[in-house]
């Protein structure tokens, strides 16, 4: 499998309501195809650069994923049959590195003295020994 990020941009016409479910769409078109979602940003609303279809503003959503490469061109055939993603861009990235958790040495236990810990037996036992 290898790491992907899919950026697109949807309509500003479309209801707050709409842009959840084109979100849910995108979702479910990936998992059809057996990918596997690592993290999806909320969509921010943006002013283009130049306008595309006639808009000058869109919604940003991106998301990255999982996908085997021979299964990327029918995931990009779904996301085009969607009329309010106005473009997309699919990029192949590097793998997130993990992160390893640090673990501490456990504290070792204080040595006694042998003198010491004749002392206390002598305490309690109340004789020498």
């Amino acid at each position: 499998m290898n790491f992907y990020e899919i950026a697109y941009l949807i309509s500003p016409e479309i209801e707050p309501e709409k842009i959840k479910e084109i979100q849910k769409e995108v979702i479910s078109l990936l998992r059809k195809q057996e990918g596997e979602i690592e993290e999806e940003t909320p969509p921010l609303k943006r002013t283009l650069a130049y306008p595309i279809k006639k808009q000058k503003e869109a919604f940003l959503v991106s998301l990255t994923f999982w996908m085997e490469p021979s299964k990327i061109k029918n995931f990009k055939k779904d996301i085009e049959k969607i009329k309010e993603i106005l473009r997309y861009l699919i990029v192949k990235k590097k793998a997130p590195k993990k992160i390893l958790e640090i673990k501490k040495p456990a504290k070792k236990p204080k040595k006694v003295e042998l003198e010491k810990l004749e002392e206390k037996l002598e305490e309690i036992l109340g004789t020498k020994l």
